[in-house]
């Protein structure tokens, strides 16, 4: 099963009225509350017991889905090859807030991970440009100061 078919059921629960729902598929049990929903997979019948790593999980399976997102638009800042493992980590990061933060009701998850996305290579290109310019000033005030001297 999908992420996508997932998110769908989830939305379908959430729209309708019932208080406390679960479903259970061949790789995950998913139970939809109204304040909350929580996603565990299942492996031969036995579902994992530990909360934390079917989440890592799942953000495992988004990351693997949404890398080539994540590729293209490190590709629309990159201006030399040798940034680009660079501005595609920063990208992961912006990935990895998207599916933290994600609202399904306000958008489609594709969209709202291109902003993340391209709102975290922008910081980290801004951040880089910052730190350029601070090299170049202390350079030019030292030069100027041995000429004073």
């Amino acid at each position: 099963m999908k992420i996508k078919e997932i998110q769908d059921i989830i939305n379908f629960i959430k729209k309708t009225d019932l208080d406390d729902v679960s479903i259970e598929t061949e790789n995950y049990k998913i139970r939809v509350k109204k304040n909350d929903t929580s996603i565990t997979q299942i492996k031969g019948k036995k579902e994992k017991d530990n909360k934390d790593k079917t989440e890592s999980d799942f953000e495992q399976e988004m990351v693997t889905q949404h890398y080539g997102l994540v590729v293209h638009q490190a590709l629309n800042f990159v201006i030399n090859k040798q940034d680009l493992d660079d501005y595609i980590q920063s990208g992961l990061i912006g990935l990895l807030k998207a599916i933290r933060n994600y609202n399904p009701d306000r958008s489609k998850f594709s969209t709202f991970a291109t902003v993340c996305i391209r709102n975290e290579i922008l910081k980290y290109a801004k951040k880089q440009k910052r730190q350029k310019r601070k090299r170049r000033v202390s350079m030019k005030r030292g030069i100027s100061s041995r000429r004073n001297a």
